[in-house]
């Protein structure tokens, strides 16, 4: 955990363009002091990113392109969402995750 603050001071610090060059800049600040403190964290993972859209140009991800914008977008409208039923309880060994999609009614509200 770090203070909002100090966390704002070392992005302000750094170049980015789109989410992978802010994460490969601040990983550059590896041997700044603010990444050297203790801090909480779970025992078992709560976080999964399951990254089936490319948002940027500059960096390549091997799953990437599965889903463009557009056609999730399509989906959504048309009436679907994610089936995220079967990532509960999840043991992953990292946040970022190969997934197959699959979709759902959603549920309309009235």
């Amino acid at each position: 955990m770090y203070r909002k603050n100090d966390v704002k001071k070392a992005l302000d610090s750094i170049p980015m363009r789109n989410p992978n060059t802010m994460e490969a800049n601040w990983a550059m600040l590896a041997n700044d002091p603010i990444m050297n403190r203790m801090g909480l964290c779970f025992d078992n993972s709560i976080v999964i990113n399951i990254p089936v859209n490319q948002v940027q140009i500059e960096w390549q991800m091997p799953y990437m392109h599965s889903w463009s914008p557009e056609y999730l977008l399509e989906l959504f409208d048309s009436g679907l969402k994610i089936d995220i039923t079967p990532l509960y309880g999840i043991k992953n060994s990292m946040c970022h995750m190969n997934y197959e999609l699959q979709f759902v009614t959603r549920q309309r509200i009235s």
